[in-house]
């Protein structure tokens, strides 16, 4: 970037870390969306069609409403990988919670204990991520239901 007369040596690695996270989840989310909008099955396009729906009509109603629904596992999974992914920011000069045990360890000699520690607040925020997607997945599939019928 340099040649470019950008100097990015005073940017905070931090910075960094952020662009490639929002620029990876990002990438994943629009692939997981458009393959879920591509599941949908063809028949569901067509009974919109001679329903007399515009194109626009059949996404918002029928379309992106089933693709929502079959998107929650995977974007699930996303955000919990996205969590273990984090430890690899070492690598620009960010600190994360494994490498901090690390550090710690190496000054008192007990890195058991902190590891195990560590491994106990990630295990912590992917529990509760884990029952967070299946209850939006619960939660939406009853809402799908209803609407079904009310036609």
């Amino acid at each position: 970037m340099s040649h470019m007369g950008l100097n990015m040596k005073n940017v905070p690695g931090l910075v960094f870390v952020y662009a490639v996270f929002t620029l990876h989840i990002a990438a994943y989310s629009a692939e997981i969306m458009r393959s879920s909008i591509d599941a949908v099955a063809p028949g569901e396009k067509e009974a919109a069609k001679s329903l007399g729906m515009t194109e626009f009509q059949s996404y918002v109603r029928i379309i992106l409403p089933q693709a929502f629904t079959m998107s929650i596992p995977p974007l699930t999974n996303l955000v919990i990988g996205m969590l273990k992914g984090t430890a690899l920011i070492f690598n620009v000069g960010v600190v994360d919670m494994m490498r901090k045990a690390d550090l710690m360890g190496g000054n008192s000699q007990r890195y058991l204990e902190l590891f195990v520690d560590a491994t106990i607040i990630y295990g912590i925020f992917n529990y509760h991520r884990v029952p967070l997607g299946a209850d939006c997945l619960k939660n939406v599939l009853p809402l799908r239901a209803r609407k079904r019928n009310a036609f």
